[in-house]
């Protein structure tokens, strides 16, 4: 099933796609805890979603725990790195939160 803005649900796992800015990721969050019901999943798949500055990680961090307080444990797939490092950083990771294959970014240098 994929909702409007192109997310898509496979069995228990939510699959996030796309970029987060900070204009729109207090609306993204929003938006995404509010299509989602309690039990309906415990799996959420960031491998095709980027988060391109601050506010979105932190709009990360705060629909990762409205989906955790809903469905009591989550597995997020392929953290952004820095969404992996703010998870640990601020202490939820844990038995009922924890990361799967977290994404390593490699810096680039101008030459």
């Amino acid at each position: 099933m994929t909702d409007p803005t192109g997310h898509r649900w496979v069995g228990r796992v939510l699959h996030l796609q796309g970029t987060v800015t900070a204009p729109s990721a207090e609306a993204w969050r929003r938006d995404l805890l509010a299509m989602v019901d309690e039990d309906e999943g415990d799996v959420l798949d960031l491998g095709e979603l980027d988060l391109d500055d601050g506010p979105a990680v932190v709009e990360a961090v705060n629909l990762i725990r409205g989906l955790l307080a809903r469905w009591g444990r989550l597995t997020v797939v392929e953290a952004p790195q820095m969404l992996a490092h703010t998870l640990y950083k601020v202490g939820d990771l844990g038995p009922r939160l924890r990361l799967l294959r977290p994404r390593v970014e490699e810096g680039t240098t101008a030459g």
